[in-house]
């Protein structure tokens, strides 16, 4: 954008301190990195990673097992597209959130996702759940 506009401010607007890329944004910026890893930081535990490469790569494949694997990568998805959002807002003059809101909001929107599957029987899915929930 920077090409097409000269003079744009390409400042990260959620942290204030670079210029803003995408790994930067996702997840290099100290504020979606905090938003990342109070998601996700119980859950992954020492294959934590706020690295958008090594993301890409942990989704691209199966991970620990098929439950895991769908946790990690909806909450990349829910993450990624509320980060997104409140990078938008921000640019166009909206009020900001604080990053406690953004985990807050994505908890809530895994939680109705995952209520939504839940009744599938799956005893294993159910435990796995539970493991998820607690480790925030």
């Amino acid at each position: 954008m920077q090409q097409w506009i000269t003079g744009l401010n390409t400042t990260c607007v959620l942290c204030n301190d670079t210029q803003e890329s995408c790994s930067h944004l996702f997840f290099e910026c100290r504020y979606s990195e905090q938003v990342w890893k109070k998601l996700v930081g119980g859950m992954m535990q020492e294959g934590y990673t706020a690295d958008w490469t090594e993301l890409v790569e942990i989704i691209s494949k199966p991970w620990l097992n098929q439950t895991m694997t769908f946790l990690i990568r909806y909450t990349l998805q829910a993450t990624l597209h509320v980060i997104w959002r409140e990078r938008n807002l921000r640019r166009h003059g909206e009020q900001p959130h604080d990053a406690a809101h953004l985990v807050q909001f994505i908890d809530k929107t895994l939680r109705l996702k995952l209520l939504s599957v839940k009744g599938t029987g799956n005893k294993h899915f159910e435990e796995n759940l539970m493991i998820c929930f607690g480790s925030r």
